[in-house]
């Protein structure tokens, strides 16, 4: 991975305090931006995610097709986790990207989850049934 992600991987979350009313007048692009950290090297592609509660009931609330209790149950099953996505590889000629695998990135990673506390070599959990619908 890039070297600003080499050691340690950062996410700081600056707080977004939202209430139910406002939901769908937060820009859900500039929370994704704010939660994401992207390396693009002209032959690298590194994209690291905390994908936080609050951006799942932003984007129910903005989807018309979304009903509350959909939205209810998604968030009810994520709860219990700290969800972080992320994507390492290397970029080809024709911008084609082949990834690293999970064996490849989980070892290296490590998460600041405070100042100065900092979890490293993250396990795979065992997830619950119902949160196993896209983990790999």
């Amino acid at each position: 991975m890039g070297n600003c992600f080499r050691s340690c991987v950062s996410i700081v979350w600056r707080g977004v305090n939202i209430s139910l009313a406002q939901e769908s007048k937060v820009d859900l692009t500039a929370l994704t931006q704010e939660t994401q950290k992207i390396s693009q090297k002209a032959d690298e592609m590194t994209l690291i995610w905390w994908i936080p509660e609050e951006f799942w009931q932003i984007s129910f609330a903005q989807d018309p097709t979304a009903t509350e209790a959909q939205s209810e149950e998604f968030i009810k099953i994520l709860h219990p986790y700290t969800l972080i996505a992320v994507v390492d590889g290397k970029v080809g000629s024709f911008g084609g990207v082949t990834y690293r695998s999970e064996a490849d990135i989980r070892p290296i990673l490590t998460l600041e989850i405070a100042r100065g506390l900092t979890i490293c070599h993250l396990m795979k959990m065992k997830l619950m049934p119902m949160s196993r619908i896209s983990y790999q």
